[in-house]
């Protein structure tokens, strides 16, 4: 610990934040701050933390024998990229970098070996088979990985997440109650039950008779799947739901942002047909025909500056529905386009304003006095 906090002493900016799954660093690195993140939380969660906070470095420890927290969560992150700076003994630092906001490939790793004993590449290609839905073999292989560390909570998490996603309710419960006696399990315990919940929703809807309360339930664990980082299983059963019921409003609304958000513009285009002949004067329906009409004509626009507005544009519809964190992610794109951009600035600290999040809030309006010094509006916001 003192070896990790000397160098961060040296090399970290005082006041800057630093993610960790334990507290016990907090003593050695003098005046930075620390923001505690369980090393199981989903990946969308974990991304938002980050954004939320202004987070500029985070520090792992050993969970398995060769693998550290948060591998999984770097692994699926859609929002950043992190850069190993500095180890000491089982510590790592990493330094966090924002990339493109596209949902991961879950190829298979040509690199990694079927055979594989290391616990860190049976984990992740395990997790790679559950997002792509490849459930018989993510259990073979997690059955492997819990031969290889038994009393490890990791394991076992995992497999009562796959024999969840498969029905198989006898079997998840089992590794449920195994995760309750291992150590340092309680991270896991939530997420795990939440999951379990989503099987047992998906077990009433195929029990009921009722079409509008099967397609409902449906939508109801396809929204736990996409909070917890299950895209694909998640826009599965929303399609699922929408061909039970053509008419279901709210859940036609999530399936055209899912199928958005996963570049499915065909099934979004027919979703968005069918909003229009529910409710055409809807607000929410009025955005997405909106950002509809502002990414055909950034599909055409070749000019940075004019890709910049229309990023911004699309933002702002998305403001307006209150999904804050793809807002941000097109302001991102925008000053991707224009890194000079000081309305993109300015939009991002109103977002964050808007979420109650000061500090990403005053970053950004410190950078629009960087670009603009005397802006009037980030000067007020500032005070």
């Amino acid at each position: 610990w003192s070896l990790m906090g000397s160098w961060i002493r040296e090399h970290v900016p005082a006041g800057a934040v630093i993610a960790s799954p334990v507290k016990e660093i907090a003593p050695f690195f003098g005046d930075r701050k620390l923001l505690e993140v369980n090393r199981a939380v989903p990946s969308p969660l974990f991304d938002m933390q980050l954004r939320d906070n202004q987070v500029e470095y985070v520090l792992t420890t050993r969970a398995l024998n060769d693998m550290y927290s948060y591998e999984v969560t770097f692994a699926e992150s859609r929002r950043f990229s992190f850069e190993s700076v500095y180890k000491a003994a089982s510590l790592r630092l990493y330094r966090v970098q924002p990339k493109p906001f596209d949902l991961p490939s879950y190829k298979s790793n040509n690199n990694s070996s079927s055979d594989s004993t290391n616990s860190r590449e049976l984990l992740l290609q395990a997790r790679r088979s559950l997002l792509n839905e490849q459930y018989e073999l993510a259990i073979r292989t997690l059955t492997r990985l819990h031969t290889v560390e038994p009393s490890q909570p990791e394991p076992t998490y995992h497999l009562t997440i796959a024999y969840s996603m498969i029905g198989d309710s006898i079997n998840a419960s089992r590794m449920l109650q195994r995760l309750f006696t291992q150590p340092q399990s309680s991270a896991f315990v939530s997420p795990a039950r939440l999951l379990l919940y989503a099987m047992n929703v998906l077990t009433r809807a195929n029990s009921t008779e009722s079409v509008q309360r099967r397609s409902s339930l449906t939508y109801e664990a396809a929204s736990i799947y996409w909070d917890l980082g299950y895209p694909k299983r998640a826009y599965a059963f929303m399609r699922s739901a929408l061909k039970m019921d053509s008419t279901y409003f709210v859940g036609l609304l999530w399936g055209w942002h899912y199928a958005t958000q996963l570049g499915d513009t065909v099934q979004a285009k027919l979703y968005f047909k069918q909003l229009e002949k529910i409710d055409r004067g809807n607000a929410v329906v009025q955005q997405f025909h909106a950002m509809d009409s502002l990414t055909t004509l950034l599909r055409k626009a070749v000019s940075s500056e004019v890709r910049s507005e229309l990023h911004l544009a699309i933002a702002q519809s998305y403001s307006i529905i209150e999904l804050w964190e793809e807002a941000v992610d097109e302001c991102q794109r925008a000053l991707k386009e224009n890194p000079f951009s000081v309305e993109a600035w300015l939009r991002i600290g109103e977002l964050f304003d808007k979420k109650k999040k000061e500090r990403p809030a005053l970053f950004a309006y410190k950078r629009v006095l960087e670009l603009d010094p005397n802006n009037v509006l980030s000067k007020s916001r500032i005070r």
